[in-house]
């Protein structure tokens, strides 16, 4: 049985703020994890334009993440070093992304994440869904300037704490998405399945709370980061992206260099990435985004 879940995270600005804003958090997110030796070895092995059957026009991306550091111990006990590589797949088309997560070890492991970004913060059904969804769906707010995840930065701005100086906006006061404007909210509907006897619920339940954690840090960090994307254009945007994913691949060159680690063929280079240039950003890769 698949897990469905939906969480619903409020955020302290407009829709067309937060397109740009989970593209900077996302690149520089993604750069730091790939230069932190206790973090997941990122490579971005494919940022290209996209044209989505259902959703349009937008960006697809493909990374790989050698993700056994982020492992808890009794998962490390089923699967190796070499083994634990997180496929991801993003299709980018805003105000729709969606995000499908895989292990090549476990054919029946697949996490799906599909994220819609509207102004109303109380949409009942933002992702269609049927009855029978609706029901068996789970839907948890996010409060981004509540307690702190167990992912987050300790020495992390706490957005309960911070005013930018760009905007004006903060500290984040208890209720506050319903006093300040402006307000959007990000639906994140995420289904986890893990059809193996013994441990389905287990590591369902480990995926979901997961992806929670991330949601709820990675939402933290695009508010207290404001005042560094605030008011750059989409193209200073997509170069602060180029630049930061170029850093990136050349930490996993390294990282693999140096563990034996074989790469995969590709890369967010030539043009596929011009292409991706002209017609959209990636998607967050284990975060806002995705």
């Amino acid at each position: 049985m698949v897990k469905l879940r939906e969480y619903r995270i409020p955020m302290p600005m407009t829709v067309e703020e937060y397109k740009l804003a989970q593209v900077y958090m996302t690149a520089k997110t993604t750069r730091m994890e790939s230069q932190n030796e206790q973090g997941a070895g990122v490579e971005i092995l494919r940022n290209e334009a996209c044209d989505h059957p259902k959703f349009g026009k937008g960006t697809y991306t493909l990374k790989m993440y050698s993700i056994h550091a982020k492992l808890p111990g009794w998962l490390k006990m089923i699967i190796t070093e070499d083994k634990a590589r997180l496929r991801e797949e993003s299709y980018n088309c805003y105000p729709y992304i969606q995000t499908t997560l895989t292990l090549d070890m476990f054919k029946k492991f697949k996490v799906t994440i599909e994220s819609q970004h509207l102004k109303f913060i109380d949409e009942d059904n933002a992702h269609n869904l049927s009855g029978k969804d609706l029901k068996d769906r789970e839907v948890e707010y996010l409060e981004i300037a509540g307690g702190r995840p167990k992912m987050d930065s300790p020495d992390g701005e706490d957005p309960a704490k911070f005013r930018s100086s760009k905007t004006g906006r903060g500290p984040l006061k208890k209720n506050w998405s319903k006093n300040i404007r402006p307000v959007m909210c990000c639906y994140k509907l995420v289904r986890a399945s893990f059809d193996y006897f013994g441990l389905r619920r287990k590591v369902e339940d480990f995926v979901l709370d997961y992806e929670r954690d991330l949601f709820l840090s990675s939402h933290r960090s695009i508010f207290v980061w404001m005042d560094e994307w605030y008011g750059l254009s989409p193209q200073q945007i997509r170069q602060i992206e180029d630049t930061e994913f170029r850093v990136t691949n050349a930490a996993a060159t390294l990282r693999n260099s140096s563990s034996g680690t074989p790469g995969e063929s590709g890369g967010a280079s030539g043009e596929g990435a011009s292409a991706a240039k002209q017609n959209g950003h990636a998607a967050h890769a284990r975060g806002a985004g995705g």
